[in-house]
């Protein structure tokens, strides 16, 4: 029983190489063995493109306030705008990693800071919208500092 699995196994894996060698001759339109000479050993050219490597950067989109700066780490950021993106170096995959970000903005003639903590991985694509401040908020915390 076996040796019948194995010769059978044997016989579709021939049979996927001259498909795909078929196939690839017809493309360039050339024939089934490509070309050789009359009486002369054929070969069967097989072609493929290599696959593409996975993502392994972290995407991070954040959504903050026009004015606002923003440090991942100890690290300011040189980016503007609404809308913010930024990539991580490559990462190991299948590791979980955590950025530390910091986002300060004047609001209302009051400095606002807020920190989170933005959990990823290679491969992701992470949005965060950093929380405007409510009015008397601010008040209140810095009545507690």
């Amino acid at each position: 029983m076996m040796r019948d699995f194995r010769s059978f196994r044997l016989f579709l894996v021939a049979a996927a190489v001259l498909t795909i060698s078929h196939a690839s001759a017809q493309s360039r339109g050339g024939h089934f063995g490509g070309d050789a000479s009359p009486g002369g050993n054929r070969a069967a050219a097989v072609s493929w493109s290599a696959p593409e490597l996975p993502d392994r950067t972290a995407h991070v989109r954040l959504e903050v306030p026009p004015n606002a700066k923003i440090w991942f780490g100890d690290t300011l950021m040189e980016s503007t705008g609404v809308e913010r993106d930024f990539k991580s170096p490559a990462l190991k995959p299948f590791v979980r990693y955590e950025y530390d970000v910091k986002v300060r903005w004047v609001e209302k003639g009051r400095e606002v800071t807020r920190a989170v903590r933005i959990p990823v991985a290679a491969g992701d694509y992470v949005a965060v919208r950093v929380p405007i401040a409510r009015p008397g908020r601010e008040v209140a915390a810095a009545a507690k500092r």
